[in-house]
């Protein structure tokens, strides 16, 4: 029994760091590591693929050194060499050469209130409404040509949209942006002639009401059934197509408590349990709850 307790003590802290390990960033180090070396550890370590031409990374070398995340460690690259990684997917980048001098920006998208980042957030150049969006850990990347006097905007469901100028942003530390939630009012919404005409429902206690003389025509039912008619109510079904038996909200029929003038009924089918013993043409009203609360 005490080596059933260590064991079991054991695996929860070898579990509880292997979690705490598997959040943290990996720990880049890399000094004067050609850049094909450091592709294919990104590669490995990151379960990423680069495309890109062999003579635009040969005899390129880069020094990275710290925990960072992976388009850290991209900006890095690109801060060093005349490179430029586009981004296709969260798995695929395309490695080009920058030879029109061209730059590009980068930002961290975050929720205000949380701190968590923000995946699949839109960002829009107005100039050229070239489009791209976040990571899964809130970063974006845009190419740019030179130094353009532009902005962007940024927008997400659900965030207020905002604009940020582009020349307070740049490749070599991606600027982090706030998002603010955007909660909105709806409208009281009113639901008539639920599930049919003639049902209606209480707002202090959800029961439902109808009146058997004034609903409109059911599925499967040629002439009134009060019984039959509350197995269209949600939560309320017989397995057996029996009028009194109704399981209501997984409960067996024999909890059903069923009141007729205030007089407790024990046997409310008829012939064969087909039909309910309530005639519906003389029953002025029909109130069903399903919950204790109603």
């Amino acid at each position: 029994m005490r080596i059933n307790k260590v064991i079991g003590i054991l695996f929860i802290i070898i579990f509880w760091n292997s979690k705490i390990c598997a959040q943290e960033k990996p720990i880049a180090a890399y000094q004067d590591t050609s850049l094909d070396t450091v592709l294919n550890s990104l590669e490995d370590i990151y379960k990423v693929k680069f495309s890109f031409n062999t003579k635009i990374i040969k005899g390129k070398s880069i020094k990275i050194a710290g925990a960072l995340a992976l388009q850290e460690i991209l900006q890095k690259i690109q801060a060093q060499t005349t490179l430029f990684f586009e981004k296709i997917n969260n798995r695929y980048y395309i490695i080009r050469e920058n030879t029109e001098n061209a730059t590009h920006i980068c930002g961290q998208l975050i929720n205000s209130e949380t701190g968590e980042p923000l995946k699949g957030a839109s960002i829009k150049k107005r100039s050229n409404g070239s489009i791209t969006v976040s990571d899964d850990q809130g970063y974006f990347y845009l190419p740019l040509k030179n130094k353009e006097e532009d902005s962007i905007t940024i927008s997400f469901l659900g965030y207020y949209t905002i604009e940020q100028s582009i020349s307070e942003l740049s490749a070599e530390q991606c600027k982090k942006m706030y998002l603010n939630q955007q909660n909105q009012e709806l409208e009281e919404v009113v639901i008539q002639e639920y599930i049919t005409k003639g049902f209606s429902k209480e707002r202090s206690s959800g029961a439902v009401l109808f009146n058997p003389s004034k609903l409109s025509l059911l599925p499967r039912l040629i002439e009134p059934d009060i019984l039959k008619s509350v197995q269209f109510l949600p939560g309320i079904e017989s397995t057996t197509e029996k009028a009194s038996e109704l399981f209501i909200r997984g409960s067996n029929s024999d909890q059903n408590l069923v009141l007729w003038d205030g007089i407790k009924v024990y046997n409310s089918g008829h012939f064969f349990d087909l039909l309910s013993v309530f005639n519906p043409y003389v029953t002025e009203s029909v109130k069903v709850s399903r919950s204790f609360a109603a």
